[in-house]
Formats: structure tokens, sequence, C-alpha cells
């Protein structure tokens, strides 16, 4: 018994020591020296100790390593802001990539804490301190304008009127300032333009009327027409597959059966004259199939051709006005279509004692979507 107690008590004299050491290994990883350095950053910021701020600045940089960030890069540059380190931030912010931007996002991130926030807060609500400091160092003028317009981005709140701003301030540096070690950083994160996708697609439906021409004009008149289409447009090109028609009116029919429907089947090309984010001209051509749908042609010899389905050829063109630009999300952007094409059948020559094609005019309405893709 007293053999055990004994063995039991040189395990445990054994094992304190262990613990003792791997409990101090922790307290000393790089981890809690990292979050115990950032809290002491924060507290010697709040107290405006900037000159103790630079020294811990320091070494949270030094404990840095392929695995490890200390302090974000936002946080850093507001750091340097405030211990009026230009050199090192100008330094900073034109080593700026996109493989720093990877190899930050793989590294182990310091765990959340007030440090980001209060810098942000102290440098909004002091932003003409910061300004200030830009004016009395000695900078260059390109350095100055960057750091003016990075102040400008990173202070103000993002809406779609400031972005504007930001954008057209830094298409002025970046003309001003050809091959700027801060361009990447300035087309990547202070500058940002979209553009529509290259393909957009739609859909629209419309209703008109039509004029016939030489021999289809003596037999019958044009009445309501229509029109539904589904497009896609690449770049300044469309195309489309649509079906048109429009009820027609014999001038004599011998039966009091009704008239009949000329109906048609298209695929069309066009290409656009005039475009802009707003309004289109788009002249295009289409083949297809058509006939008229009819039981009293059938008793006409002359119109017995126009119930069979034969080719059919149109030429023509579209305006388009659009109440509001192409997007991705919200309300599906409507335009308004005037369409103005020449339907003729067969190429005008649809039997031995048949000619002739139609003027179709039509007023509809259309939805038009488009992805964005940004342009740096």
């Amino acid at each position: 018994m007293k053999r055990k107690i004994l063995l039991l008590i040189l395990l445990f004299a054994t094992a304190f020591p262990a613990f003792a050491q791997i409990e101090d290994e922790i307290q000393q990883s790089k981890k809690e020296k990292i979050e115990k350095g950032r809290a002491y950053l924060l507290e010697k910021f709040l107290e405006r100790d900037y000159d103790k701020v630079t020294e811990i600045k320091d070494y949270l940089l030094g404990l840095e390593d392929e695995n490890y960030v200390a302090i974000a890069p936002i946080e850093l540059w507001h750091v340097l802001f405030w211990t009026k380190e230009f050199d090192a931030l100008t330094a900073d912010l034109r080593q700026m990539d996109s493989a720093r931007v990877e190899s930050f996002s793989n590294k182990v991130k310091p765990q959340k804490d007030a440090l980001g926030e209060q810098l942000y807060r102290r440098c909004v609500e002091d932003e003409h301190l910061l300004r200030f400091s830009l004016q009395d160092a000695q900078l260059s003028p390109e350095d100055y304008d960057f750091l003016t317009l990075f102040l400008d981005w990173d202070l103000k709140p993002y809406s779609p009127e400031n972005q504007k701003q930001w954008n057209d301030k830094s298409d002025k540096f970046l003309a001003d300032y050809p091959n700027s070690d801060y361009e990447w950083f300035v087309r990547h994160f202070i500058r940002v333009k979209v553009e529509t996708e290259d393909w957009v697609w739609g859909f629209n439906c419309g209703v008109g009327s039509g004029v016939f021409t030489q021999d289809l004009n003596e037999w019958m008149t044009a009445s309501i027409g229509g029109c539904a289409a589904i497009e896609a447009s690449f770049k300044r090109i469309r195309f489309a597959f649509y079906m048109d028609g429009v009820d027609i009116k014999l001038r004599e029919n011998p039966s009091e059966k009704g008239d009949g429907s000329l109906i048609a089947f298209n695929v069309s090309a066009g290409y656009d004259l005039v475009g802009t984010r707003r309004i289109s001209l788009t002249p295009f051509a289409a083949v297809g199939v058509g006939k008229v749908s009819s039981k009293v042609l059938g008793l006409i010899p002359e119109l017995v051709p126009l119930t069979e389905w034969r080719m059919n050829y149109e030429v023509g063109a579209d305006f388009d006005f659009r109440f509001s630009e192409f997007k991705t999300e919200g309300p599906l952007p409507l335009y308004i279509r005037l369409r103005y094409w020449y339907d003729l059948p067969s190429m005008g020559r649809i039997g031995p004692e048949l000619s002739g094609g139609c003027h179709c005019f039509l007023v509809g309405v259309g939805v038009s979507i488009a992805g964005e893709k940004r342009v740096y």
C-alpha cells in the first residue's frame, strides 16, 4: 500500500512541472502574444500615446510570419496615419497587389476585438487632423494626391453618389500619374466601375397592323396584328426568334365564315446602328415560314397557295427606348419598341397569279436583362 502511495506521489511530482511548462508555453504562444499586443496597442492609442503606439505596432509586425497576421492592412494604415509615418504608409500601399491580398486571406487572423473599430472611429471623428498632417508632411505631389484620395474613399460612407465622386477622382489621378505604383490599389479598391455584360436577354410583344401590296392588296386588307419575340444580343448584334401575325379581311368573301389570319415563325439577326444604354436603332433581316390560316381561301383558286406553308422573308428595323438601364436586381427594365418590317412571302412570288408582300407596323413593350461586369 505504501509503495502505491509513493508511486502516486512520484507521478504527481513529475507531472506538475510538465503541466506548468505547457501552461507557460501557452501563455507565450504567438497567438497569445498577438492578442495581448493588440490590446496594449489599443490602450495606448486611446491615450493618444503615439510614440508607444509606434513601438507596439513594430512589435506586432515582428510577430507576423507566413502563417499569422498580427495587424490587418487597413488597421496598419490607420495607425501609420496617426503616427505620421508617411514613408512607411506610402511604401506599404504601393505594395498592394493580388498576391498580397491572397496571402492575407490565407493566414490566421487575430480574434475579433475593438482595435479596428476604434481606429476607424478616431479617423472619422478627427479627419481634419489627418488632413492637416498630410499638408505638413513633405510628400511628393503623387503621394499627397493619393493619400487625399485614400482618405476620401476610406472615411466617407458608401453611396452611389460618393462612388461616382471616387470614380471621377480616380480617373483624374490615373490620368495625372500614368503608370503610378498606386494604380493597382486605385483600380481594385477605390474605383468601382461596372458595365453591361456582352450578352443581353429579353422578351417583347406588341400590336399593330399592315398594308398589303400588289396582288395581295387587290384581294385583302390587313386588320389588327401582333408579334411576340424572345431575343438575345451579343454586344451590338441582336438575334431573335419570334412569331408575328395579322388578321386579314377579304375584299370579297364568298362565304359567311371568318376571313383568316396570316401567321409566320421567323428567326432574325440585326445590328445596332445606334446603341446607347437608353435607345437603340436596329435594322434586321429575318427568314422563316408562314401561311394563311383560313377555310375561306380554299374556295378561291388564286389564293390557295397562301394556305400552304412556304418560306417567309422579312427586312425591317426596331427603335427601342428604355425607361431604365440594364440591371440584374430589382424591377425588370422596361422598354417601348417601334417596329417596321416588310413581309415578303416566297420573295413576293406566291403563286402563278399572286404576288406581293405586306408593310407592317407595330408598337410594343418588352423587358431586357443583363448581368454586370466590373471594369478595372
